[in-house]
């Protein structure tokens, strides 16, 4: 019989042990972020029903890693404010070794890498929304960038023009209108 007493758990609790025969099952649950090892507690000896024995001892230590940090994004290029470009470049990096998903003006998510490139972008306001997730699953909170494309120019109009004067000076009204 194999007992919680026969391992020495780093990192976490106090290990269950489940199982019968050839087969066995140690669980235990992670005390923080880290390397969990659970190692036998010295030597001991197990041997099978047909009386072959072997010794367990040190070197046989097993861990894993617990991650429960989600990866933090930072944008770290690309276009903000108004621009004439009807495509666009985005640059960005997460706190740890991570893949991404990027998110244009809400049509989904989709797999993306740094530089994520954007191109036919139509005339108005844009946003793209990038997450990471890292290795162990965790899922990070959405960062976001908008900014707005404008192609068409301004709109100018001279109206109020005198016909006729007499006078040394002449006054004309001159609109700049917004885009057309």
């Amino acid at each position: 019989t194999i007992t919680a007493s026969d391992f020495t758990v780093t990192n976490g609790g106090t290990p269950t042990i489940t199982g019968t025969g050839t087969t066995w099952t140690i669980t235990t649950t992670a005390t923080a972020d880290g390397a969990v090892t659970i190692a036998p507690s010295g030597t001991f000896s197990l041997s099978d029903p047909a009386g072959n024995a072997t010794t367990t001892a040190g070197g046989t230590d097993r861990s894993v890693t617990y991650d429960s940090t989600a990866p933090t994004t930072t944008i770290t290029g690309g276009p903000s404010g108004s621009t004439t470009a009807t495509s666009a470049s985005f640059t960005f990096t997460a706190s740890e070794t991570a893949t991404f998903q990027c998110n244009l003006d809400g049509a989904g998510w989709n797999t993306c890498a740094s530089p994520a490139d954007l191109t036919s972008l139509a005339d108005g306001s844009h946003t793209v929304q990038i997450r990471a997730t890292d290795a162990a699953g965790n899922l990070g909170p959405v960062v976001s960038r908008s900014w707005t494309v404008d192609t068409t120019p301004p709109s100018i109009v001279i109206s109020s023009i005198p016909a006729f004067t007499n006078s040394t000076s002449a006054t004309f009204t001159v609109t700049i209108g917004a885009d057309a």
